[in-house]
Formats: C-alpha cells, structure tokens, sequence
C-alpha cells in the first residue's frame, strides 16, 4: 500500500529591513515563525539574496513568495498571483526587494538552472515608505495578520 506525503511547500520572504515597508516580506517570516506550522512548511527568509531564493525552492512541490509590490495602489494593499501569470502588460507590478534583477527574471534563469515548482504564488503588499528605517508604516502593519491568514489558506490549498 502507497501512503500519499505531503507536499513540500517552501515560504520565502524578501526584503530589505531597513528600508521601511520593502522588509515587509522579512517581517511577515518572523511573525509566521511564532506560529505552529505542518511538518511539511519550511520558511524562509531570503533578505535581498537575488537569486538566492532559488536555492530555497530547489525541489518543493509549491512555493510561496512574500514581497513588497510596487503597482500603484494605496499602501497595504494585499496581491496574490502566480509568477507565471505575470505577462508583459503586467510589468507595471514591480516585485520590490531582489535588487540584482526582478524576481520574474530569477525565476526564468532558474527554470533552467534549478528544479523550482511551476506553482509559485506571491503574496505582495503595496508599500507606502521604502526610506530608510526598520518600522513597517502603519498600513503595512496591519497587512502583516492578514498576509499571515492568506498563507494558511494558500498552504491548506
């Protein structure tokens, strides 16, 4: 008898903490790490690592990306999609925190250089203040449960 595992699921934040509401993805990490999570969620937080995020998704099953995204609408906004749906009229979303290149772009490199999953999703919040300082702004801040409550839904999913 074949008993079914569980999927690997991978829980990556981005960012830079002290630039205001670009650690946004950081600060949701350190917050999820308080939380009991499945023996199969592992987290982590990728700083401004650029392509070091492909070495946390090497060999998941699924994937999720927690990041400040720049797409011009009022600060605190939550966005969920898949990486892959992003397309060329969509480049107006700009993924805020892997400074070397954008994410899409270290994901297309990846394909080719790593076992990523095809089901990556992004939890983006639209920042307000990406000045120096390590404080989420208060609309950022008030993002921070809910992003946490998406994640537990995307991870039962």
């Amino acid at each position: 008898m074949r008993t079914l595992r569980a999927q690997r699921i991978v829980i990556v934040g981005v960012g830079n903490i002290l630039c205001g509401d670009e650690g946004v993805g950081v600060h949701v990490i350190e917050e999820l790490k308080k939380h009991r999570l499945p023996d199969h969620v592992e987290v982590y937080d990728c700083g401004t690592g650029g392509l070091d995020v492909l070495e946390f998704l090497e060999g998941c099953d699924k994937a999720i990306i927690v990041d400040a995204v720049k797409a011009g609408m009022e600060p605190g906004k939550i966005y969920h999609f898949r990486l892959g749906e992003i397309g060329a009229k969509e480049r107006r979303i700009k993924m805020m925190s892997l400074h070397e290149l954008d994410l899409i772009s270290a994901m297309k490199i990846g394909e080719k250089a790593y076992n990523i999953p095809r089901n990556i999703i992004v939890v983006g919040v639209e920042p307000k203040s990406v000045e120096m300082g390590v404080d989420l702004t208060a609309e950022v801040e008030e993002a921070v449960p809910i992003v946490i409550q998406d994640i537990f839904k995307i991870i039962a999913t």
